[in-house]
């Protein structure tokens, strides 16, 4: 069963490779109205008033607005246009505009043509044939064009069945056609019109000479802005939040005023579309398939577990390096010459090296392959140029050439202790310093890697040929997920929440830390991260005390926070943000004591950071799970290695469980396969577990003292794709679950928090959802309760005080505290 998930590119080239997500960015569900807003051109960078047409043209509520325009839809016996996605944005001040076919034609019960990014799709009734192309690359996926029976009455689903086809569909926005979602039934849309979603009517606008009436549907990344036409109710563009659709870009310095929408020209119902429109020529040596295969890469050598042709080097002081010298080390060569595109791969390979500088069966080389003109000394000033501490031999009779078949620099090649070839790579990657350092430590345990590479590409290709011969795989059933939209604001129905005060002094409040009281009779410190580069410290009464201002790096953020007391009663806090390449230690008025690694040159991707008394000496020590290859990382505050586990490469998220009635503990790893890898205080780790039927991504692990159920919490997926809590006890077994609504957060929000403030009650746990609402759910699961809070969550903490339980809430609306009762 496939589960239709986004898609992390808008199709500048042929982009093939499924990239799944929690769930997706829009879910266009049902609004309430208000106003405001200036009036709008379809230029995305200019503003310009539009005389108010009277409310007797069209609905004047922005749920009218969206039901007429729904109605509309799928009430039309055809549709067509000339749609295009467009995406503009101004690079170091220069303007750039690019534009991406979108049209689409319509006809039910089941015909339609589509020209989306690189695919095109044809249903004439009959058949189904689609073709995905990329201009650029001169590439039609091996010649494949699907052919296959034409539905009675097209769904959505017809197209999303196809995992290829859907991703090249789907674009940047991570949608389909938003025209085929208004025509047809989506899981999105029949919710979005008719239910509780927060939008707001905006001042008109004006877009390819048509009056429009603006609705924008808030989403965790931020608006979708429809333009619906006055007179008829189509739709005439959608603006999409660019910034959370392309964070890359968005985060780029040199990037401003992104902007990114689709515009329908020409569109039109009921029209006569011509017979042609649903045609679509197949070439006659075409592959036919039932639904599109992803041809296997071809391997970028054919010397993958062999020794190659006798070769040597030439070092720089004129010594001879030879084949037979190398031998009994695994050794890296890097083919490198003077142009800056090696630069990059250069320095990622010297990062790598400074991990295995003192193994005595690790050598790591730079290959130069400039011309013997070019001195020894040359060489080695560019390398340090580059900040490449790496020996340096020179391949001056192109043995690169001759022995390796390298066709183009940089290449990295790996030998193992026997000389054979185990890795060949060419060009760089922002990862390879990594990448290597597995390959080398796997490679040192004598695994095999060129022949599971070998395997691997001889059992994908002769999967490809099987499948092409008997014409793919059918199209498979799916799942369509539901997507998040900001919910109105609604009150729980089995606690009381009493509003206390509400703070909007903060700009942007995020996530919150309640610090415990050094006397158990005081109240807790409350500290909020306060954008990227701020904490504020404000009252249980809401009022703000003081701001730090810390004094990071200029691309530093710090966006939650831990604390910890040493052994002699000093406070410290562990900053960071998600994919920090460094958290940050600090002292209990936030100065800035360290960064670790002190070095951005061998840097972090932080997931998740826990803090544990490894050494149990009375001093923590900071868990820092990464992805990127990168693992687990146990450092003491002082920054010294403890140790490092990369059993779980890529991890999700740290939890420390509490001690035992004999004082056991465990670390407990969540990683990209769903599965909880336990560790002891040394590292070392114990067999993998897995939970039931439920892949897990995040664990936490409750505040409240011994629990009688839910000890932890873990967030799943079930096999509908719907988000869903699961209760589990010290052993890792589920005692209850719970469904979340779909979608993920925007904001850097940390969605779990457990308190103990209900009578009759062991504890609770909280999640913050992505479409603003807050759920609680009991220890035993007996007790579930949910509100909506009408704007984007950004932190979630609960505090326990003598006169009963404060929930706190930062979002967009600033910082609330509300009283808890049962």
């Amino acid at each position: 069963m496939n589960v239709v998930r986004g898609k992390m590119s808008l199709g500048t080239g042929l982009t093939l490779r499924i990239v799944l997500a929690v769930a997706g960015m829009l879910a266009l569900s049902g609004c309430t109205n208000s106003n405001n807003s200036s009036a709008r051109t379809d230029d995305p960078a200019v503003s310009q008033p539009v005389s108010p047409l009277s409310s007797a043209t069209g609905p004047a509520s922005a749920s009218d607005i969206l039901q007429q325009l729904l109605a509309t839809y799928r009430a039309a016996k055809s549709y067509q246009d000339e749609a295009v996605v467009k995406l503009s944005y101004k690079a170091n001040g220069q303007e750039m505009v690019q534009a991406f076919p979108a049209s689409v034609a319509f006809e039910r019960p089941n015909k339609v043509a589509l020209d989306v990014y690189q695919a095109k799709v044809r249903i004439d009734g009959k058949e189904f044939k689609a073709s995905i192309h990329d201009p650029e690359a001169g590439e039609s996926l091996d010649g494949q064009v699907v052919v296959r029976k034409a539905p009675d009455v097209l769904k959505l689903s017809e197209l999303a069945s196809d995992p290829l086809l859907y991703d090249t569909l789907a674009g940047r926005p991570r949608r389909q056609p938003i025209q085929l979602e208004l025509l047809l039934e989506s899981r999105g849309l029949a919710n979005a019109f008719a239910a509780d979603v927060a939008c707001q009517l905006l001042d008109d606008g004006v877009t390819h000479g048509r009056s429009c009436r603006r609705v924008a549907v808030p989403s965790p990344g931020g608006n979708f802005i429809f333009w619906v036409d006055r007179e008829n109710h189509l739709l005439r563009r959608l603006d999409y939040p660019a910034a959370a659709l392309l964070p890359e870009v968005a985060q780029d310095p040199a990037v401003s005023e992104l902007q990114l929408w689709i515009e329908m020209p020409g569109a039109i119902l009921d029209g006569p579309i011509a017979a042609s429109r649903w045609q679509l020529s197949v070439p006659a040596q075409a592959k036919i398939v039932k639904s599109f295969i992803l041809p296997p890469r071809p391997l970028p050598s054919q010397l993958f577990g062999k020794e190659p042709s006798e070769f040597f080097f030439t070092t720089l002081d004129d010594k001879r390096l030879t084949q037979a010298q190398l031998r009994e080390k695994v050794t890296v060569l890097c083919w490198y010459h003077d142009n800056p595109a090696c630069e990059a791969t250069l320095h990622q390979v010297a990062l790598a090296a400074r991990e295995f500088k003192d193994h005595p069966q690790v050598d790591f080389l730079a290959v130069a392959t400039d011309p013997a003109q070019i001195s020894g000394e040359q060489v080695k000033q560019t390398l340090q140029g580059w900040r490449a501490e790496l020996p340096v031999v020179r391949d001056f009779d192109a043995f690169g050439d001759k022995a390796f078949h390298i066709e183009f620099q940089p290449t990295v090649v790996v030998l193992d202790a026997k000389g054979r070839v185990q890795i060949f790579q060419s060009g760089g990657n922002p990862e390879l310093a990594k990448q290597l350092s597995v390959i080398v430590e796997r490679l040192l345990k004598g695994n095999d890697l060129a022949g599971e590479i070998v395997a691997q590409a001889e059992s994908e290709q002769n999967e490809y040929n099987q499948l092409v011969a008997s014409g793919g795989r059918e199209p498979e059933p799916v799942v369509e997920l539901a997507e998040p939209v900001i919910r109105r604001r609604s009150e729980p129905k089995h606690i009381q929440l009493q509003p206390v005060w509400n703070c909007t002094e903060l700009k942007s409040p995020g996530n919150l830390l309640l610090v415990p009281p050094v006397n158990p009779d005081d109240e807790p410190r409350l500290l909020v991260c306060e954008g990227w580069r701020t904490i504020a410290e404000v009252s249980l009464a809401g009022k703000v005390l003081r701001r730090y201002e810390l004094e990071l790096a200029e691309q530093a953020a710090v966006t939650w926070l831990r604390t910890t007391v040493d052994k002699a009663g000093q406070r410290y806090f562990v900053g960071g943000a998600p994919l920090s390449p460094q958290w940050y230690l600090f002292d209990d008025q936030f100065k800035l004591l360290r960064a670790y690694p002190e070095s951005m040159q061998d840097t972090l991707r932080i997931t998740d950071v826990q803090l544990a008394d490894l050494d149990e000496d009375g001093t923590a020590e900071v868990l820092a799970g990464n992805v990127g290859l990168l693992g687990l990382h146990a450092t003491t505050l002082q920054g010294e290695v403890k140790w490092r586990n990369r059993t779980f490469p890529n991890v999700i998220s740290v939890a420390v469980t509490k001690p035992n009635d004999v004082g056991s503990w465990q670390i407990l790893v969540t990683g990209e396969q769903g599965s909880v890898l336990p560790l002891n205080r040394f590292g070392r780790e114990e067999p993998e577990r897995k939970v039931a039927n439920w892949p897990l991504a995040r664990l936490a692990v409750a505040s409240f003292p011994t629990p009688t159920q839910a000890a932890m919490v873990g967030i799943s997926n079930d096999p509908q794709g719907n988000l869903v809590a699961v209760g589990l006890t010290t052993q890792l077994r589920e005692c209850w679950n719970y469904q979340l609504p779909p979608g993920a957060h925007q904001q850097p929000i940390e969605p779990i928090a457990s308190s103990q403030v209900l009578e009759g009650h062991q504890g609770e746990w909280w999640f913050a959802a992505a479409d603003g609402s807050v759920h609680l759910v009991s220890e035993d699961g007996k007790l579930h309760d949910s509100f909506a809070t009408g704007s984007v969550l950004s932190g979630l903490a609960v505090a326990k005080l003598s006169q009963g339980g404060l929930l706190l809430i930062s979002s967009t609306s600033g910082l609330s505290a509300s009283q808890v009762k049962k």
